[in-house]
């Protein structure tokens, strides 16, 4: 839903472009900055990616690689923006690209790039779960008096797709969190296989691992080494994240594992 039409179509090049209107769509109006400025989150750029692979065939799992994010795509009220996302083949996979402009203008942004390409990985097995939770520390939905989204608002402002922290608990350098979908919009399933505001908490909410974090300091995703997709996203989800590095305030980069 978020590709539009297919603007061209050829052996080794195929380009989707759809235009946001305003801030009409939930992805953007329920993702602001304190200011008021719809974003695209960075998890949008992630389903935008699956869902144009997933146009070019039936691969049972979809891997994505070296993601950046180059620049945010901001969008008010008063200007249309077109996005463009254009996918060309390189040596058996695919690069991709996703782009904006204003509305009938003529110079694109460029907001995110990665290679895609099908998962030659078998699925992972099942988590041991209750071994997971057992290290950590007793399960809370607040941190110092505040849910996480309050934590988060400090920043951003949120709309209801993501009311979506259930549970988290914290042990050494991992957190474990149990997510959930509102069942308002457990609708979107069918068409999202990653819910950018699931996988957004999902991924985000375990900044207080990071050595010195207090809430007052922003995180913003930077990349992702590698995604890999083994099924559409469900309404409940567990998100198991561990440390990839000594996360510390003072470092520029937060690095994390995340399953």
């Amino acid at each position: 839903p978020l590709l539009g039409r297919r603007i061209g179509d050829a052996a080794d090049r195929v380009s989707f472009q759809t235009t946001f209107k305003g801030t009409e769509h939930w992805l953007l109006d329920d993702h602001r900055s304190r200011t008021g400025d719809a974003l695209i989150p960075g998890t949008g750029y992630l389903e935008i990616a699956c869902g144009a692979f997933a146009e070019l065939g039936d691969a049972a799992a979809i891997e994505l690689r070296r993601v950046f994010f180059v620049a945010p795509c901001v969008v008010n009220a008063e200007q249309d923006v077109e996005l463009r996302t254009t996918l060309r083949r390189a040596s058996g996979d695919w690069e991709l690209e996703i782009e904006s402009r204003a509305a009938g203008g003529t110079e694109w942004q460029l907001h995110a790039q990665a290679e895609v390409g099908a998962c030659k990985e078998r699925a992972p097995a099942p988590l041991r779960l209750g071994e997971i939770a057992a290290r950590m520390g007793a399960p809370q939905i607040a941190i110092a008096g505040q849910s996480l989204e309050t934590l988060h608002a400090r920043h951003l402002r949120f709309g209801p797709r993501w009311n979506v922290l259930r549970k988290m608990c914290f042990g050494a350098n991992e957190a474990l969190a149990e997510l959930e979908l509102p069942s308002d919009f457990e609708a979107d399933l069918g068409r999202y296989a990653l819910h950018p505001a699931l996988l957004d908490l999902a991924t985000g909410f375990a900044t207080p691992l990071i050595e010195g974090y207090t809430g007052a300091e922003f995180y913003a995703p930077m990349s992702y080494e590698r995604v890999r997709v083994f099924a559409p996203m469900p309404a409940r989800i567990v998100s198991w994240v561990r440390g990839a590095q000594p996360n510390q305030v003072g470092k520029e980069v937060a690095v994390f594992d995340v399953v």
